[in-house]
């Protein structure tokens, strides 16, 4: 047959929408679906796979005392109806329904008369054959129309339901519909762009990606997404067992599937109510994921080539059904190819994400250390125990435990220790700390107040030193988002105490407050969405003529609504672009805004998420443009590369497609 396509009908929640319509040379309409893909009504009812081997898509629909609902839109003509059914018993086979006609089919609420069409029967054995019978002419007005069919018969079961405007129609041509589609079934899985707006309502593309496919640098990082959707009219969710592969190249080398981590997208509540595709929870030992009927399921497969020869790798994702017969399975195509260059073990970036949490559990610092992480905060009312009188006087003993926790992280990171004042905040302004129960706040810049302010800042500073912390490796963080005159006054204090000791500015401001503020920072780090305006009127410029690293960082209350890859991997691409020291983020966790998530079961590792993962694939492409740039590759093409995607942040798959390109010695656009 020719030019066949695929009519898709918008009609109520598990109710069958996914019809087959095809235009044989006659140019005869035929509309087709599955028997499991509609709506059941009233009674009971199993789908089961059928072994026999001309069934359509290898299932059907037992019915005891129930019918199936199919509803469809038609445009208005003569209809003839075809259903494929069990015949019955060996006795049968002479399909002993006249007089007695066993199956039953209304349209539109009124009787069609079932005909059987002998030539049709398909016999196996008791449990497995079936035939065509057919009703008509139908005379139907343009629009929806509902077809039912039942069967009182105990042993009955339905295979597939047709409707055609050619009174010629031979059902043998039917048979071929079952491959129209690249599964028929109860339920498709297909490969997806992980990067992509995606919901639990989604429904398959027309048209299936053959394969998941990525190009890494040596030591990177591949990270693969597919969707599993259980069709609707399906009577119950569909049960699946997921499994990697090892993929292998022609050499024989390969890459474990240890080296490949399943996870399952979920969905999360944002500060606004609204509902965000964000969290990525582990796959349980059993590879097990679950697919309501009419809804999509998505999977993240992160796979490592870290310690992988340059080649090109091959394998699969497989899944099956829990509660079906061993046919009832997909697999996924993987092709992973690996290149050259290396990547290089650091970027020589800061990186920031405002958490240093002392009492967080070990596994949390380990992510945020495995993620890149290297600059962390202490806040200083928080990590360090002190008490002081109303003249300004230390009361007993400094207590740095805290502190000593969060230095230690740093010292493995090789990073640096902001120590966060939050003087603008006025439950930290007046120097009180945890151990200052009933102490009263002190007044800001008062003299008692700039004597405590003095004390700490020096005590700190000996402390960290003889600890093993250089200047290079901590600064101070006064004021968050603000480069005033308390800014300064603070500045001027601690530039008095000693003027190697660095600090740290997260401001975006004009032109003349950064000249006001330039003597009292050692780093700067204004927002992203500003550096575009900052370069063109100069600001930037004036920050890098002032030979102080320049950092940038974005933050917002919606940020699980924003795109993980325009938002959190191109950020590197940014840096890179500007020429930037560092890239940071408000922030890893907390605020129902935060990164990764905390578990609900009793589980000490933090929850990931697709911005995380998006985040430290951005910090890997940089590495890997830094990589090919020490390849020799020509400079321009990098820069090109990187303008073409920082031109079309919605493109979500042109960063791999740019790098890839680039790995293989090809140019970009």
């Amino acid at each position: 047959m020719r030019g066949r396509r695929l009519r898709r009908i918008v009609v109520p929640l598990l109710v069958v929408t996914s019809l087959l319509a095809l235009r044989p040379a006659a140019c005869a309409a035929v509309y087709f679906t599955e028997a499991e893909h509609l709506l059941l009504l009233g009674g009971a009812s199993t789908a089961y796979a059928t072994n026999l081997s001309r069934a359509l898509g290898g299932r059907s629909v037992y019915l005891r005392g129930s019918r199936l609902a199919w509803r469809v839109d038609l445009p208005k003509g003569s209809y003839w109806l075809w259903v494929r059914a069990r015949s019955g018993w060996e006795e049968d086979r002479t399909f002993a329904w006249s007089p007695q006609v066993r199956y039953s089919a209304a349209v539109d609420g009124r009787e069609a008369a079932l005909s059987p069409r002998l030539d049709t029967l398909v016999y196996e054995s008791d449990g497995h054959n079936f035939v065509w019978a057919s009703a008509g002419p139908l005379e139907l007005e343009q629009g929806r129309h509902e077809v039912q069919v039942g069967c009182a018969w105990e042993w009955a079961h339905l295979d597939a339901l047709l409707l055609t405007d050619d009174a010629a129609f031979d059902p043998a041509q039917a048979e071929g519909l079952a491959s129209a589609r690249p599964v028929i079934s109860s339920w498709i899985a297909w490969p997806t762009n992980p990067y992509a707006d995606v919901s639990p309502l989604d429904r398959p593309p027309d048209q299936l990606p053959a394969a998941m496919t990525a190009t890494v640098p040596v030591g990177g990082t591949a990270i693969l997404a597919a969707g599993f959707h259980t069709l609707p009219g399906s009577q119950l969710s569909t049960h699946l067992l997921l499994s990697m592969s090892e993929l292998r190249d022609a050499d024989g080398n390969t890459i474990p599937a240890a080296a490949c981590r399943l996870y399952e997208l979920q969905y999360c509540r944002t500060r606004g109510g609204q509902v965000a595709a964000d969290p990525l929870t582990p796959l349980n030992t059993l590879g097990a994921l679950t697919v309501p009927p009419a809804e999509t399921a998505y999977l993240w497969a992160i796979l490592s080539a870290r310690g992988v020869r340059p080649g090109v790798y091959e394998g699969a994702l497989s899944a099956s059904s829990q509660f079906a017969y061993e046919d009832d399975r997909r697999s996924i195509s993987i092709k992973i190819t690996v290149a050259e260059p290396s990547l290089p073990e650091t970027s020589g970036l800061s990186i920031f994400n405002w958490w240093g949490y002392s009492d967080s559990p070990h596994e949390w610092w380990e992510a945020q250390l495995a993620g890149g992480t290297n600059v962390f905060k202490a806040i200083v009312q928080h990590h360090i125990g002190f008490r002081f009188d109303e003249q300004g006087n230390l009361v007993g003993e400094l207590d740095f435990t805290r502190l000593d926790r969060v230095a230690g992280y740093v010292k493995r990171a090789d990073g640096l220790l902001l120590l966060e004042w939050y003087l603008h905040a006025p439950q930290f302004a007046g120097l009180t700390s945890r151990a200052s129960a009933g102490a009263k706040p002190l007044e800001p810049f008062s003299p008692a107040w700039e004597k405590a302010f003095r004390t700490l800042v020096t005590a700190i500073r000996d402390h960290l030193l003889a600890t093993g912390l250089d200047y290079d490796h901590f600064a101070e963080y006064t004021y968050d988002e603000n480069i005033g005159p308390d800014f300064i006054r603070a500045g001027k204090i601690i530039r008095d105490l000693d003027p190697k000791l660095r600090i740290f500015s997260d401001r975006t401001a004009t032109l003349e407050e950064y000249k006001a503020a330039a003597p009292y920072i050692d780093i700067w780090c204004p927002h992203f969405g500003g550096l575009s305006s900052q370069a063109a009127d100069g600001r930037l410029e004036f920050m890098r003529s002032t030979g102080k690293p320049i950092w940038a960082y974005d933050e917002g209350m919606d940020q699980r609504l924003r795109s993980a890859y325009g938002n959190y991997r191109l950020r590197f691409w940014t840096v890179w672009e500007y020429g930037l020291q560092g890239c940071t983020y408000w922030k890893y966790s907390g605020d129902d805004v935060g990164m990764v998530y905390d578990p609900l079961l009793p589980d000490p590792r933090p929850v990931t998420s697709r911005r995380w993962e998006a985040w430290k694939k951005g910090l890997e492409d940089y590495r890997c443009l830094q990589a090919l740039r020490a390849r020799g590759t020509d400079p321009a093409a990098l820069e090109a590369a990187v303008g073409e995607v920082l031109s079309r942040p919605g493109d979500v798959a042109l960063a791999d497609d740019v790098l890839g390109r680039l790995l293989q010695g090809g140019k970009t656009q």
